[in-house]
């Protein structure tokens, strides 16, 4: 088993669609943990700047965007349009942010080189890959399709034996490690994965579900 020691604090996203901006900076931040820099940037600046402009491309850095991707995460980090400190646009659970405070914000720090891991279900290689990333940047950014009946209670433990890209929703979280003896009786689901193993994943729904906002979702399906 391992757990990355450069984890940033636990965030709640409360019932904004912005997962996906959560987790990208939470992988930021856990890189630069690594080079001994400690900053919390702002999702709802990243939120902001990102809604697609519609009928071309680009954005329009007018309206809020949720329920994006890694898609307009990597097109903000890698143009140094953000990351902005959280202390310069703070997260407030809203459509219609502070526009001074995103006038005013400044982009203080964005990605020189993004790494992609094209992962497979069941792919030693892929699980290798992953892990190594994890212990060489701080963690990796990864996204699941969420379906209720396949969390405990306490949203503490995550397998899905039917996943369905056409029903599932979609949630963007944080790889921190994993632990390859993560017994599979842990699972809700009454199909249980084939082997043994969980990652376990930084969540940004707050300290008070899972363990203590992480969780584990199975390796194996």
């Amino acid at each position: 088993s391992y757990t990355s020691p450069y984890v940033s604090a636990v965030r709640d996203q409360q019932s904004s669609g912005t997962c996906w901006a959560f987790s990208a900076l939470a992988s930021l931040e856990s890189t630069l943990l690594k080079d001994g820099i400690s900053k919390q940037f702002s999702p709802m600046h990243m939120s902001y700047y990102t809604d697609p402009r519609s009928g071309s491309s680009g954005f329009q850095n007018e309206y809020f965007h949720g329920g994006g991707n890694h898609v307009p995460a990597l097109a903000y980090l890698t143009t140094y349009s953000g990351a902005v400190l959280e202390s310069d646009m703070p997260f407030n659970n809203t459509s219609t942010p502070d526009t001074e405070a995103y006038k005013n914000a400044i982009p203080l720090y964005g990605a020189d080189k993004v790494v992609y891991i094209d992962a497979k279900p069941n792919d030693s290689i892929s699980i290798e890959n992953v892990k190594n990333a994890i212990k060489e940047y701080g963690s990796v950014t990864a996204a699941f399709g969420v379906y209720w009946k396949y969390f405990d209670i306490n949203r503490k433990e995550y397998y899905c034996p039917d996943f369905n890209v056409l029903t599932a929703s979609g949630h963007g979280i944080q790889i921190v490690g994993w632990d390859d003896n993560h017994s599979k009786s842990n699972f809700v689901a009454s199909t249980k994965p084939q082997n043994d193993g969980a990652w376990l994943c930084k969540n940004s729904w707050g300290t008070e579900t899972g363990y203590n906002g992480l969780f584990y979702i199975s390796i194996s399906f």
